[in-house]
């Protein structure tokens, strides 16, 4: 993933490649081995750590959407009891 946002456009355009290559093999072998074909091995530290970090800043961005939503809600709410 770090290739795709900050490597150069050939490392890029790789990165891209396996990726799709990856989405095409379908169900073709087991997970690991398909990511691995990816560039991809899971046994190692920090691709773990990348998908743990990515995800970390997934759910912090929807709790914080949620907490939006949340507060116009009650807003409205708020403002419909004043009107009544």
């Amino acid at each position: 993933m770090h290739e795709l946002r900050s490597g150069s456009e050939s490392l890029r355009q790789s990165a891209v490649d396996r990726y799709l290559t990856l989405l095409k093999s379908g169900g073709s072998d087991y997970p690991m081995t398909l990511l691995r074909r990816a560039g991809i091995d899971l046994r190692q530290p920090d691709p773990v750590r990348a998908v743990v970090e990515q995800l970390d800043q997934r759910v912090l961005q929807l709790e914080t959407e949620i907490a939006t939503l949340s507060t116009q809600r009650s807003q409205r709410f708020a403002e419909s009891a004043e009107d009544s």
